[in-house]
C-alpha cells in the first residue's frame, strides 16, 4: 500500500550538498511544476533507491509471523499478506526506480556518482533476496531466480563500490553508516536467503564475507563516531550501523542446525546490546526530520525479534525465549509508525528524500 503511494507522490531527485553535511535529493518539480511536467508528466512517477529500504522491514515482518504461526498457531494468512506486500512493494518501487534512469537520466546518474548515496545502491540485491525469500513458499522458481540475480548484483556492488575506497581517497571524517550496506548488510542477507533456499554452501561463504567485512569496517565507523558528530542529515542511517549482529544471527541460523551454540547467543546479545545503545540516542537520531530514509532502521528492528523467534524455534528455553515476543510485538510497532509516516509525508504533496 505503500509503495502505491509512492508510485503517485515521490519523484525523481536531485542531490546536492547541505551546510549542515547532508546531502539532499529534492523533488525538482519542486521549483518549476509545470515546465518540467509539461517535459515529461511520467518524471512524477519517478522513485528514489532509498524507497527499496521498506521491502527489508516488511520482509523481515512476514518471516517473524510465519514462525509464529509454527509456534503459536498463528493464522499464515498474516504472514502471507505481508509476503506478499513484501514482493508488491519490491516490484512497483524497482520498476518506478528503473523508470527513472529511462526518463530522468542526467538525475539518476548523479545519484550513482556520488559517493554517499550511490551506497544505497546495495539495496537492489538486498531487497531482491528479501522479496525472493518471502515469496518462495508461494513462487519458488522465481525465488531462486531472484536469489541468483541478487547474488550477482551483490558480487558485482560490492567490487565496484568499495574497491575504490582501497585507493585511499577516503578520509575518516566523511565515512557514511551507510558504508555497512554493500559490505556487511548485503552479505549476510545473500547468506540468509541462500540458507532459506537450500543452498547453505554458498551461504556460508557470503556469512564469512560479512562477518570479517564487520570486523574490519566496525573500527573504522566507530572511530568516525567517536571523533566527529555524525550531521542530523545523516542520521536515519545508524539504522544500517544497529543492523549487522541481528542480520548475522539471522544469517547463522538459516545455515545451521540444531539447538543455537555460543556464538549465536553472542550475536544476538551483541544485537540487544545495541538496541538499548540506539534507545539512548533516540533523541539524537530524531533530530532528523521523518523521511524514507527511516526505514532503514527496520531493517535490524525486526531482524532482532526474528532471530529470537528462530532460537524458540529450535528448542530455546532461557532468556531470549523470554525476550522473542515482547521484542516481536514492538518490531511491529515500529514498521506500523513507519507506514503511518510514510503515508502522512505522502499526504503533504511529496517525499522529500534526505540521503547522507
Amino acid at each position: 500500500m505503500v509503495a502505491v503511494a509512492l508510485a503517485a507522490g515521490l519523484g525523481p531527485s536531485a542531490v546536492s550538498s547541505q551546510a549542515n553535511g547532508s546531502i539532499a535529493i529534492d523533488h525538482p518539480l519542486q521549483s518549476k511544476p509545470a515546465e518540467l511536467a509539461a517535459t515529461h508528466p511520467l518524471k512524477r512517477l519517478g522513485v528514489p533507491i532509498s524507497s527499496l529500504g521498506m521491502v527489508l522491514g516488511i520482509g523481515g515482518l512476514s518471516a517473524g509471523w510465519r514462525v509464529c504461526s509454527h509456534l503459536f498457531g498463528v493464522p499464515i494468512i498474516v504472514s502471507d499478506v505481508l509476503a506478499w506486500a513484501a514482493f508488491i512493494a519490491w516490484a512497483i518501487c524497482l520498476g518506478l526506480w528503473l523508470l527513472r534512469w529511462l526518463i530522468d537520466t542526467p538525475l539518476a546518474l548523479a545519484e550513482w556518482r556520488n559517493p554517499v548515496t550511490s551506497l544505497y545502491f546495495a539495496l537492489l540485491p538486498m531487497s531482491t533476496l528479501i522479496a525472493a525469500v518471502a515469496i518462495a513458499p508461494h513462487l519458488p522458481a522465481a525465488a531462486n531466480a531472484m536469489l541468483v540475480a541478487g547474488v550477482c548484483a551483490e558480487i558485482i556492488l560490492y567490487v565496484v563500490r568499495l574497491g575504490p575506497l582501497w585507493l585511499g581517497e577516503a578520509k575518516p571524517a566523511d565515512i557514511p553508516p551507510v558504508i555497512f550496506m554493500p559490505a556487511i548488510g548485503g552479505s549476510f542477507v545473500c547468506a540468509i536467503a541462500c540458507g532459506v533456499l537450500g543452498h547453505a554452501d554458498w551461504g556460508m561463504l557470503f556469512f564469512g564475507v560479512g562477518m570479517l567485512s564487520w570486523m574490519g569496517l566496525e573500527s573504522v565507523l566507530l572511530q568516525r563516531l567517536f571523533t566527529s558528530e555524525l550531521p542530523a542529515g545523516q542520521r536515519a542511517s545508524m539504522g544500517i550501523f544497529y543492523a549487522p549482529p541481528s542480520s548475522a544471527c539471522v544469517a547463522y541460523l538459516a545455515l545451521t542446525n540444531g539447538a543455537p551454540d555460543i556464538f549465536a547467543h553472542a550475536l544476538f546479545g551483541h544485537a540487544c546490546f545495541l538496541s538499548l545503545i540506539m534507545l539512548r540516542l533516540l533523541p539524537w537520531l530524531l533530530k532528523q526530520p521523518f523521511s524514507i530514509g527511516y526505514w532503514a532502521y527496520s531493517f535490524g528492528v525486526t531482524a532482532v525479534p526474528l532471530a529470537a523467534l528462530r532460537f524458540v524455534e529450535r528448542g530455546e528455553t532461557g532468556i531470549v525465549a523470554t525476550l522473542a515476543l515482547p521484542l516481536f510485538a514492538a518490531a511491529n510497532l515500529v514498521v506500523v509508525l513507519l507506514v503511518a509516516g510514510t503515508i502522512r509525508l505522502i499526504a503533504k504533496g511529496g517525499v522529500a528524500v534526505k540521503v547522507a
